[in-house]
Protein backbone atom coordinates (compact mmCIF):
# COMPACT_ATOMS: atom_id res chain seq x y z
CA UNK A 1 0.00 0.00 0.00
CA UNK A 2 1.13 3.55 -0.70
CA UNK A 3 2.82 5.25 2.18
CA UNK A 4 1.56 8.77 2.86
CA UNK A 5 4.80 9.95 4.45
CA UNK A 6 5.95 13.21 2.88
CA UNK A 7 9.50 14.34 2.23
CA UNK A 8 9.25 18.07 1.64
CA UNK A 9 13.02 18.43 1.49
CA UNK A 10 13.17 15.90 -1.37
CA UNK A 11 10.30 17.69 -3.13
CA UNK A 12 12.23 20.95 -2.94
CA UNK A 13 15.37 19.30 -4.31
CA UNK A 14 13.30 17.97 -7.22
CA UNK A 15 12.13 21.51 -7.95
CA UNK A 16 15.69 22.86 -7.93
CA UNK A 17 16.94 20.05 -10.14
CA UNK A 18 14.09 20.61 -12.61
CA UNK A 19 14.98 24.32 -12.87
CA UNK A 20 18.68 23.49 -13.42
CA UNK A 21 17.76 21.06 -16.21
CA UNK A 22 15.59 23.72 -17.85
CA UNK A 23 18.42 26.26 -17.76
CA UNK A 24 20.91 23.78 -19.18
CA UNK A 25 18.54 22.94 -22.02
CA UNK A 26 18.19 26.54 -23.17
CA UNK A 27 19.21 26.81 -26.83
CA UNK A 28 22.56 28.59 -27.29
CA UNK A 29 22.77 29.28 -23.57
CA UNK A 30 23.18 25.59 -22.81
CA UNK A 31 26.17 25.48 -25.15
CA UNK A 32 27.94 28.01 -22.97
CA UNK A 33 27.03 26.32 -19.72
CA UNK A 34 28.12 22.89 -20.87
CA UNK A 35 31.67 24.20 -21.25
CA UNK A 36 31.77 24.89 -17.54
CA UNK A 37 29.36 22.28 -16.21
CA UNK A 38 29.80 19.21 -18.36
CA UNK A 39 28.57 16.89 -15.59
CA UNK A 40 25.16 18.52 -15.20
CA UNK A 41 23.48 15.79 -17.24
CA UNK A 42 23.96 13.56 -14.20
CA UNK A 43 21.08 15.41 -12.53
CA UNK A 44 18.78 13.26 -14.68
CA UNK A 45 20.38 10.20 -13.09
CA UNK A 46 19.54 11.69 -9.70
CA UNK A 47 15.90 11.81 -10.80
CA UNK A 48 16.05 8.13 -11.75
CA UNK A 49 17.44 7.28 -8.30
CA UNK A 50 14.68 9.21 -6.54
CA UNK A 51 12.06 7.63 -8.80
CA UNK A 52 13.42 4.17 -7.96
CA UNK A 53 13.17 4.84 -4.24
CA UNK A 54 9.55 5.97 -4.35
CA UNK A 55 8.63 3.21 -6.80
CA UNK A 56 9.76 0.48 -4.42
CA UNK A 57 8.80 2.28 -1.24
CA UNK A 58 5.19 2.49 -2.38
CA UNK A 59 5.06 -0.67 -4.47
CA UNK A 60 2.01 -2.92 -4.24
CA UNK A 61 3.04 -6.38 -5.36
CA UNK A 62 -0.53 -7.64 -5.32
CA UNK A 63 -1.76 -5.56 -8.27
CA UNK A 64 -1.55 -6.86 -11.82
CA UNK A 65 1.02 -5.78 -14.37
CA UNK A 66 -1.71 -4.17 -16.47
CA UNK A 67 -3.05 -2.18 -13.54
CA UNK A 68 0.45 -0.97 -12.67
CA UNK A 69 1.07 0.08 -16.28
CA UNK A 70 -2.23 1.96 -16.47
CA UNK A 71 -1.47 3.78 -13.21
CA UNK A 72 1.94 4.82 -14.57
CA UNK A 73 0.38 6.05 -17.81
CA UNK A 74 -2.21 8.05 -15.90
CA UNK A 75 0.61 9.67 -13.96
CA UNK A 76 2.93 10.37 -16.88
CA UNK A 77 0.88 10.69 -20.07
CA UNK A 78 -1.49 13.71 -19.66
CA UNK A 79 1.23 16.45 -19.54
CA UNK A 80 2.91 14.84 -22.57
CA UNK A 81 -0.34 14.85 -24.56
CA UNK A 82 -0.96 18.46 -23.53
CA UNK A 83 2.53 19.35 -24.76
CA UNK A 84 1.83 17.87 -28.19
CA UNK A 85 -1.56 19.57 -28.30
CA UNK A 86 0.10 22.96 -27.71
CA UNK A 87 2.66 22.16 -30.40
CA UNK A 88 -0.10 21.30 -32.87
CA UNK A 89 -1.96 24.54 -32.11
CA UNK A 90 1.28 26.55 -32.37
CA UNK A 91 1.99 25.10 -35.81
CA UNK A 92 -1.09 26.89 -37.10
CA UNK A 93 0.61 30.25 -36.54
CA UNK A 94 4.01 29.57 -38.07
CA UNK A 95 5.17 27.89 -41.27
CA UNK A 96 8.47 27.13 -39.55
CA UNK A 97 6.81 25.31 -36.68
CA UNK A 98 5.43 22.31 -38.52
CA UNK A 99 3.66 19.52 -36.71
CA UNK A 100 3.32 16.09 -38.28
CA UNK A 101 1.42 13.53 -36.23
CA UNK A 102 3.05 10.65 -38.07
CA UNK A 103 6.54 11.92 -37.22
CA UNK A 104 5.69 12.37 -33.56
CA UNK A 105 3.46 9.34 -33.05
CA UNK A 106 6.29 7.18 -31.69
CA UNK A 107 7.00 9.80 -29.03
CA UNK A 108 3.36 10.03 -28.02
CA UNK A 109 3.22 6.23 -27.75
CA UNK A 110 6.31 6.17 -25.51
CA UNK A 111 8.51 4.12 -27.84
CA UNK A 112 10.69 6.64 -29.68
CA UNK A 113 13.67 6.98 -27.27
CA UNK A 114 14.00 3.21 -26.90
CA UNK A 115 16.07 3.02 -30.08
CA UNK A 116 13.52 1.32 -32.35
CA UNK A 117 12.68 4.31 -34.53
CA UNK A 118 14.67 6.99 -36.39
CA UNK A 119 14.96 10.49 -34.99
CA UNK A 120 11.98 12.39 -36.41
CA UNK A 121 9.55 15.06 -35.32
CA UNK A 122 10.02 18.36 -33.56
CA UNK A 123 13.53 19.03 -32.35
CA UNK A 124 13.08 19.75 -28.65
CA UNK A 125 10.71 16.86 -28.01
CA UNK A 126 13.76 14.69 -27.44
CA UNK A 127 13.64 15.99 -23.89
CA UNK A 128 10.71 13.66 -23.21
CA UNK A 129 12.98 10.60 -23.58
CA UNK A 130 13.24 10.56 -19.79
CA UNK A 131 9.51 9.92 -19.39
CA UNK A 132 9.49 7.09 -21.93
CA UNK A 133 12.46 5.27 -20.43
CA UNK A 134 11.16 5.79 -16.88
CA UNK A 135 7.84 4.20 -17.86
CA UNK A 136 9.27 1.08 -19.51
CA UNK A 137 12.04 0.43 -17.00
CA UNK A 138 9.54 0.87 -14.14
CA UNK A 139 7.40 -1.82 -15.77
CA UNK A 140 10.42 -4.09 -16.11
CA UNK A 141 11.39 -3.75 -12.46
CA UNK A 142 7.81 -4.17 -11.26
CA UNK A 143 7.40 -7.41 -13.21
CA UNK A 144 10.75 -8.68 -12.01
CA UNK A 145 9.78 -7.81 -8.43
CA UNK A 146 6.51 -9.76 -8.77
CA UNK A 147 7.99 -12.98 -10.13
CA UNK A 148 11.25 -13.23 -8.13
CA UNK A 149 11.98 -14.09 -4.54
CA UNK A 150 13.61 -11.26 -2.66
CA UNK A 151 17.11 -12.78 -2.54
CA UNK A 152 17.05 -13.53 -6.25
CA UNK A 153 15.64 -10.09 -7.01
CA UNK A 154 18.38 -8.40 -4.96
CA UNK A 155 21.08 -10.30 -6.85
CA UNK A 156 19.59 -9.51 -10.25
CA UNK A 157 19.19 -5.82 -9.45
CA UNK A 158 22.77 -5.64 -8.15
CA UNK A 159 24.08 -7.18 -11.37
CA UNK A 160 21.91 -4.83 -13.44
CA UNK A 161 23.33 -1.83 -11.59
CA UNK A 162 26.96 -2.91 -12.03
CA UNK A 163 26.63 -3.77 -15.72
CA UNK A 164 24.76 -0.62 -16.67
CA UNK A 165 27.00 1.68 -14.66
CA UNK A 166 29.92 0.19 -16.56
CA UNK A 167 28.16 0.64 -19.92
CA UNK A 168 27.10 4.20 -19.17
CA UNK A 169 30.32 5.63 -17.80
CA UNK A 170 32.61 3.89 -20.26
CA UNK A 171 30.43 5.06 -23.14
CA UNK A 172 29.97 8.65 -22.03
CA UNK A 173 33.37 9.45 -20.55
CA UNK A 174 35.72 7.08 -22.31
CA UNK A 175 33.87 5.62 -25.29
CA UNK A 176 32.15 6.70 -28.48
CA UNK A 177 29.72 9.13 -26.90
CA UNK A 178 26.09 9.08 -25.83
CA UNK A 179 24.74 10.61 -29.04
CA UNK A 180 25.71 7.55 -31.11
CA UNK A 181 24.16 4.96 -28.83
CA UNK A 182 20.97 6.62 -27.44
CA UNK A 183 19.21 3.32 -26.74
CA UNK A 184 22.10 1.95 -24.65
CA UNK A 185 22.54 5.20 -22.73
CA UNK A 186 18.86 5.96 -22.14
CA UNK A 187 17.95 2.54 -20.82
CA UNK A 188 21.22 2.03 -18.91
CA UNK A 189 20.72 5.24 -16.96
CA UNK A 190 17.22 4.20 -15.94
CA UNK A 191 18.24 0.64 -15.08
CA UNK A 192 21.05 1.57 -12.71
CA UNK A 193 19.22 4.63 -11.35
CA UNK A 194 16.01 2.85 -10.38
CA UNK A 195 18.09 -0.09 -9.12
CA UNK A 196 20.05 2.16 -6.76
CA UNK A 197 16.76 3.67 -5.62
CA UNK A 198 15.57 0.17 -4.74
CA UNK A 199 18.52 -0.50 -2.45
CA UNK A 200 18.08 2.90 -0.82
CA UNK A 201 14.45 1.97 -0.11
CA UNK A 202 15.68 -1.27 1.47
CA UNK A 203 18.11 0.63 3.67
CA UNK A 204 15.40 3.10 4.64
CA UNK A 205 13.09 0.26 5.69
CA UNK A 206 15.73 -0.93 8.21
CA UNK A 207 15.54 2.42 10.08
CA UNK A 208 19.31 2.80 9.73
CA UNK A 209 20.44 6.02 11.52
CA UNK A 210 16.83 7.07 12.08
CA UNK A 211 17.30 6.80 15.83
CA UNK A 212 20.70 8.30 16.56
CA UNK A 213 22.39 10.42 19.20
CA UNK A 214 23.01 14.18 19.06
CA UNK A 215 26.66 13.65 18.20
CA UNK A 216 25.73 11.43 15.24
CA UNK A 217 23.21 14.04 14.10
CA UNK A 218 25.99 16.63 14.18
CA UNK A 219 28.17 14.37 12.04
CA UNK A 220 25.25 13.88 9.63
CA UNK A 221 24.85 17.66 9.37
CA UNK A 222 28.50 18.05 8.41
CA UNK A 223 28.18 15.22 5.88
CA UNK A 224 25.08 16.80 4.34
CA UNK A 225 26.90 20.09 3.84
CA UNK A 226 29.93 18.35 2.34
CA UNK A 227 27.78 16.32 -0.07
CA UNK A 228 25.91 19.43 -1.18
CA UNK A 229 29.14 21.30 -1.84
CA UNK A 230 30.65 18.33 -3.69
CA UNK A 231 27.59 17.81 -5.89
CA UNK A 232 27.16 21.53 -6.59
CA UNK A 233 30.81 21.93 -7.53
CA UNK A 234 31.14 18.98 -9.89
CA UNK A 235 27.60 18.66 -11.24
CA UNK A 236 26.81 22.33 -11.85
CA UNK A 237 29.74 24.70 -11.65
CA UNK A 238 32.85 23.06 -13.05
CA UNK A 239 33.69 20.82 -15.98
CA UNK A 240 36.26 18.78 -14.08
CA UNK A 241 35.14 15.22 -13.38
CA UNK A 242 35.89 13.88 -9.87
CA UNK A 243 38.16 10.87 -10.17
CA UNK A 244 37.68 11.01 -13.97
CA UNK A 245 34.23 9.49 -13.64
CA UNK A 246 30.78 10.70 -12.66
CA UNK A 247 30.36 7.57 -10.54
CA UNK A 248 31.52 9.51 -7.48
CA UNK A 249 28.66 11.94 -8.04
CA UNK A 250 26.23 9.02 -8.01
CA UNK A 251 27.67 7.84 -4.69
CA UNK A 252 27.59 11.30 -3.15
CA UNK A 253 24.02 11.96 -4.25
CA UNK A 254 22.82 8.55 -3.04
CA UNK A 255 24.36 9.34 0.35
CA UNK A 256 22.84 12.82 0.44
CA UNK A 257 19.47 11.46 -0.67
CA UNK A 258 19.39 8.96 2.19
CA UNK A 259 20.43 11.60 4.73
CA UNK A 260 17.60 13.80 3.49
CA UNK A 261 15.18 10.90 3.84
CA UNK A 262 16.00 10.31 7.52
CA UNK A 263 15.95 14.08 8.29
CA UNK A 264 18.55 14.06 11.04
CA UNK A 265 20.92 16.71 9.70
CA UNK A 266 20.47 20.47 9.91
CA UNK A 267 20.15 21.00 6.14
CA UNK A 268 17.53 18.29 5.64
CA UNK A 269 15.56 19.63 8.61
CA UNK A 270 15.61 23.22 7.35
CA UNK A 271 14.49 22.18 3.86
CA UNK A 272 11.79 19.86 5.21
CA UNK A 273 9.31 22.69 5.04
CA UNK A 274 5.89 22.24 3.48
CA UNK A 275 6.03 25.66 1.81
CA UNK A 276 9.29 24.81 0.06
CA UNK A 277 8.14 21.26 -0.54
CA UNK A 278 5.00 22.35 -2.38
CA UNK A 279 7.24 23.65 -5.17
CA UNK A 280 8.25 20.06 -5.85
CA UNK A 281 4.79 19.13 -7.10
CA UNK A 282 5.52 21.20 -10.21
CA UNK A 283 8.81 19.46 -11.04
CA UNK A 284 7.35 16.99 -13.57
CA UNK A 285 5.29 19.66 -15.30
CA UNK A 286 8.36 21.91 -15.38
CA UNK A 287 10.33 19.18 -17.12
CA UNK A 288 7.66 18.64 -19.79
CA UNK A 289 6.68 22.31 -20.19
CA UNK A 290 10.19 23.37 -21.13
CA UNK A 291 9.75 21.70 -24.53
CA UNK A 292 6.99 24.01 -25.72
CA UNK A 293 8.71 27.11 -24.30
CA UNK A 294 11.89 26.21 -26.18
CA UNK A 295 9.92 25.78 -29.40
CA UNK A 296 8.16 29.10 -29.05
CA UNK A 297 11.34 31.02 -28.26
CA UNK A 298 13.30 29.27 -31.01
CA UNK A 299 10.76 29.83 -33.77
CA UNK A 300 9.18 33.11 -32.72
CA UNK A 301 12.23 34.98 -31.37
CA UNK A 302 15.53 33.33 -32.29
CA UNK A 303 14.76 32.61 -35.96
CA UNK A 304 12.88 35.84 -36.59
CA UNK A 305 14.96 38.23 -34.46
CA UNK A 306 18.42 36.64 -34.04
CA UNK A 307 20.20 39.91 -33.28
CA UNK A 308 17.76 40.85 -30.54
CA UNK A 309 18.05 37.31 -29.15
CA UNK A 310 21.84 37.49 -28.88
CA UNK A 311 21.95 41.00 -27.45
CA UNK A 312 19.31 40.25 -24.79
CA UNK A 313 20.40 36.75 -23.93
CA UNK A 314 20.23 37.10 -20.15
CA UNK A 315 16.78 38.69 -20.19
CA UNK A 316 15.41 36.08 -22.59
CA UNK A 317 16.87 33.21 -20.58
CA UNK A 318 15.26 34.61 -17.42
CA UNK A 319 11.91 34.98 -19.16
CA UNK A 320 12.19 31.47 -20.57
CA UNK A 321 12.65 30.14 -17.07
CA UNK A 322 9.70 32.17 -15.76
CA UNK A 323 7.59 31.13 -18.74
CA UNK A 324 8.39 27.46 -18.13
CA UNK A 325 7.33 27.73 -14.48
CA UNK A 326 4.09 29.52 -15.39
CA UNK A 327 3.33 26.93 -18.07
CA UNK A 328 4.11 24.17 -15.54
CA UNK A 329 1.74 25.62 -12.94
CA UNK A 330 -1.04 25.83 -15.51
CA UNK A 331 -0.33 22.29 -16.73
CA UNK A 332 -0.28 20.93 -13.19
CA UNK A 333 -3.56 22.48 -12.06
CA UNK A 334 -5.54 22.21 -15.31
CA UNK A 335 -4.17 18.99 -16.81
CA UNK A 336 -1.98 16.84 -14.55
CA UNK A 337 -4.12 16.73 -11.40
CA UNK A 338 -7.65 16.88 -12.92
CA UNK A 339 -6.84 14.18 -15.48
CA UNK A 340 -5.25 11.95 -12.83
CA UNK A 341 -8.30 12.26 -10.59
CA UNK A 342 -10.74 11.60 -13.43
CA UNK A 343 -8.85 8.65 -14.92
CA UNK A 344 -8.13 7.00 -11.56
CA UNK A 345 -11.79 7.30 -10.64
CA UNK A 346 -12.82 5.90 -14.01
CA UNK A 347 -10.45 2.93 -14.07
CA UNK A 348 -9.94 2.24 -10.35
CA UNK A 349 -13.21 2.82 -8.55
Amino acid sequence: MADKERFYNIDFIKFLFAIIIVILHFPLICNKLWHTSGNARIIVDFFFIMSGFFLFKNIDKSISMVKFAVKRLIRLMPPILFLYFLAMISSLFSKELTFNLNDNLTKILFIHPLGFTPSTGLKFYGITWFVTVLFWVSLFYFYLYKICEKKIFNLIVWLIIMVNLYIYYNTVHYGIGAAKVPFVINVSRALFGLGIGYFISMLYSTNFLRNCSKSVQLAISVLEIYCLIFISEYAVFVKKIPGKTGFLLIIMFSLLFYLFLIKKGIVSKILDNKYLGHLGKYSYSIYTSQCIIFLWVNYFIYLTHPVYFKTHLNFISFMMCVGTIICAIITYHLIEIPSAKYLNKKFFK
